[in-house]
């Protein structure tokens, strides 16, 4: 799992470290928003010849693909340079033909008009023009748009808002159902997005972290794979619950005092070690020691949780008896989030 990192910046609840990976965004492309103004929604489509490209959506298959368009998987293949079939990302754009059309489609989303917007307002927030928006949607610039209404936006100046993929939230999206649908997290999300709130509205353009995860080494993934099987956890989880923790990192020391590839609070460490981890009592510089004492404990809180995942992450991150007495904090609640959209990534390969 080569690549380079992915960024998680939270705001810890008090006595809890800054957990960050790093972030670098990947390349451009649009997902389209199907809406009922579009006869074909998310194509660039020929009047005579049926559309020249798609967009994949979030569990699209090249085999679906292939048969909703009259062709093979082969053929879809080898235009669009595959080098493996049975794996697309959402946001590709798949030529579906090749001839001039398809090498140069033209893009689009759809935007549904909110109170108060403007052809103007509206390219200008989208990098485009009026005049554009307005030949796209074959109405004049000078005509009323109505509150609700779909308009098809042009993409190609697109490119120049962030480097990153972009998606345009749908009704009933949220922040979390987003950024599981795209293997990122909701710290990342709310972070590239500048966003202060969970609040998004219908027809807002996200853009979304396009970005792989940092290298795990052969050393750190075996003392993962070790520690998962000897407390009985799912290796995923605690190799998704290190990765949010320290960055698959043991040098990393928090400046609350939590150590390591667990980052383990040095009381909680001791206990752990005298009644789940014996032997591990080189937990503070030892990897091993390290993944041992997190999975036991990771193991302990699944089994006074009664097995409820999200209720042992966020005991783990927030500490049992807060959990227990005041719920989930709303950082608690993203937290859990996005440790569980890191092990989605995992179980995925990615």
């Amino acid at each position: 799992m080569a690549g380079i990192g992915i960024a998680l910046l939270h705001t810890p609840h008090p006595g809890r470290s800054l957990r960050f990976l790093s972030l670098r965004a990947g390349l451009v492309v649009v997902v389209l928003l199907a809406t009922v103004a579009f006869a074909a929604p998310h194509l660039a489509a020929s009047a005579d010849r049926g559309p020249a490209t798609y967009i994949v959506e979030p569990g699209d298959t090249l085999s679906d693909i292939a048969d909703r368009f009259g062709t093979t998987v082969d053929a879809l293949a080898a235009l669009n340079g595959l080098l493996d079939p049975s794996r697309i990302t959402a946001g590709t754009v798949l030529r579906l033909r090749d001839d001039e059309q398809a090498v140069h489609p033209v893009s689009t989303f759809s935007y549904q008009v909110q109170p108060g917007d403007t052809l103007s307002e509206i390219a200008l927030e989208f990098g485009t023009t009026a005049e554009a928006i307005a030949a796209l949607n074959g109405i004049s610039e000078t005509n009323v748009i109505r509150t609700g209404m779909a308009l098809g936006i042009p993409t190609a100046q697109m490119a120049s808002r962030s480097a990153s993929m972009v998606y345009v939230v749908r009704p009933g999206d949220s922040l979390s159902s987003i950024a599981e649908a795209y293997g990122v997290t909701v710290s990342s999300l709310r972070q590239t997005n500048g966003l202060l709130t969970d609040v998004i509205r219908v027809g807002q353009v996200m853009d979304i972290p396009a970005s792989s995860l940092p290298q795990l080494s052969a050393q750190t993934a075996n003392a993962l794979q070790r520690a998962a099987g000897e407390s009985g956890v799912d290796p995923y989880l605690l190799m998704a619950l290190a990765l949010m923790e320290s960055g698959w990192q043991n040098h990393v020391v928090s400046s609350a005092g939590a150590v390591g590839l667990m980052q383990l609070m040095p009381d909680t460490a001791e206990w752990t070690v005298d009644y789940l981890a014996s032997g591990a009592d080189n937990w503070h510089l030892s990897i091993e020691d390290n993944a041992r004492v997190g999975a036991a404990y990771l193991a302990h809180l699944l089994f006074i949780e009664g097995g409820d995942v999200d209720g042992a992450l966020a005991s783990y991150y927030q500490g049992w008896a807060a959990y227990k007495q005041y719920g989930m904090y709303d950082e608690t609640r993203d937290y859990v989030d996005d440790v569980l959209a890191l092990e989605a990534r995992l179980r995925a390969g990615d």
